[in-house]
């Protein structure tokens, strides 16, 4: 069976800042082969979760503050609004997808 992986991009709404991280994802991943599952959702209906995500989720990609102790692995958004250092968070979205092995 294919591996999934599980992300989820939280910003303040869910609405204008998710949905363009998740089309900007959704293009580096197209050519990827990975079978990449992207939920969007508001920081304030899952930072109280945010213990458990872990079990739901292989990354959290977040433009709102997020707890530090966590099992999940969290990546700033920010880039991919300000455009500045995109890349290079892409690079690290690919390389913790690979460590993290996804899940079945």
């Amino acid at each position: 069976m294919e591996k999934k992986y599980r992300i989820l991009i939280l910003c303040a709404t869910s609405i204008a800042t998710s949905t363009a991280i998740a089309e900007r994802l959704k293009e580096a991943f197209r050519d990827s082969g990975l079978n990449v599952e992207i939920t969007q959702g508001k920081g304030a209906d899952y930072i109280p979760q945010a213990a458990t995500l872990h079990e739901k989720f292989d990354l959290v990609i977040s433009t709102v503050d997020f707890p530090k102790d966590v099992k999940v692995n969290v990546v700033n958004g920010v880039p991919f609004i300000t455009g500045i250092g995109e890349e290079e968070v892409i690079k690290k979205i690919f390389e913790i997808l690979e460590q993290e092995g996804g899940n079945d």
